[in-house]
């Protein structure tokens, strides 16, 4: 079996990486072996637990299980061991932001995945073996190339959806790491019309108040071909980008403050004195994927609190 590790460094928003094995000759099998939920239930376990373990060492909260984001990262993994294609695009061509955002997902999240090949199945002790294995793998990286290691130890993560899938020769792995600090109250619609009008609120955690919005454009995404898919080895949001700033109403005078706050401009960030902000959201560039960060920050920490993707249609 041929496995190499290759680990992708993301800049500012993400660190997303790929661990591809992959063979080229493969055997169809009548009748496919696959895991057990116990197996895969196994394999979750295992994982949670060297992650938590290895955030504890550096003094780092542990993540919980997301059950969303492990749907998500499921039905990545099922896919590709079914297309036998890698990496973070699925091929219909979605982004994991893209995936996390359609299925519910309203935080923000960055995604690890590992996937292994070979022309005959692989037996459930191996796989036990190549997870952890793996897993360690990910944990002995060294700067600059340990985009793995520090999705892992990404101080500001809280939750984690674990995915995992096997059939015959085809084993994935995918992490979600996610961070929830907002509360939404108001969340953006994942898709609307051209022309149509959308206002999201939310309020952030105790100590967090909003930076910056910063909403990202870019087509709709295309079908990939298997081997078009398994060639993209990275991912971040689109470059195409518009940021704003908060409106602070605690800020202007009684006059400003009814003026502003009933204002509804596309690309209006109002905060209210209690920290919670609306925001119209602007769709300057037509039909496409509109991609929304929060950006928060309390004292010197900032953080991505959302990747929150609306398609806009003809």
């Amino acid at each position: 079996m041929i496995r190499a590790l290759r680990s992708l460094v993301k800049p500012r928003l993400f660190s997303a990486l790929v661990v591809a094995a992959v063979l080229a000759a493969r055997v169809a099998h009548a009748a496919p072996v696959t895991a057990s939920p116990e197996l895969a239930a196994s394999i979750k376990a295992k994982m949670l637990a060297i992650i938590n373990d290895e955030r504890r060492e550096f003094g780092f909260g542990a993540v919980r299980l997301d059950p969303l984001a492990s749907s998500v990262a499921d039905a990545l993994c099922k896919r590709q061991v079914y297309d036998r294609s890698v990496g973070h695009y699925s091929t219909d061509g979605l982004a994991p932001y893209h995936r996390y955002s359609f299925a519910g997902g309203l935080h923000g999240i960055t995604e690890n995945t590992a996937a292994w090949s070979r022309e005959t199945p692989y037996t459930a002790s191996e796989i036990e073996r190549l997870v952890e294995e793996s897993m360690r793998a990910m944990l002995r990286e060294a700067p600059p190339d340990d985009g793995h290691r520090r999705a892992i130890l990404d101080p500001h993560a809280t939750h984690v959806g674990l995915g995992f899938a096997w059939r015959d020769g085809e084993v994935r792995i995918a992490q979600e790491f996610v961070r929830r600090y907002l509360k939404w109250t108001s969340p953006p619609p994942r898709e609307l019309r051209a022309g149509e009008r959308a206002v999201c609120a939310a309020k952030p955690g105790d100590g967090w108040s909003v930076a910056a919005m910063v909403v990202h454009y870019e087509p709709a995404p295309r079908p990939l071909s298997r081997t078009a898919a398994s060639r993209i080895v990275s991912y971040e949001l689109p470059a195409t980008r518009t940021d704003f700033k908060p409106l602070n109403l605690e800020q202007q005078s009684r006059i400003a403050r009814i003026a502003r706050s009933s204002a509804a401009s596309p690309g209006n960030l109002v905060v209210a004195d209690d920290g919670a902000f609306t925001f119209t959201i602007p769709f300057e560039h037509g039909p496409g994927i509109y991609t929304l960060v929060v950006w928060l920050r309390k004292g010197d920490a900032v953080v991505t609190a959302s990747n929150v993707s609306v398609r806009v249609m003809e």
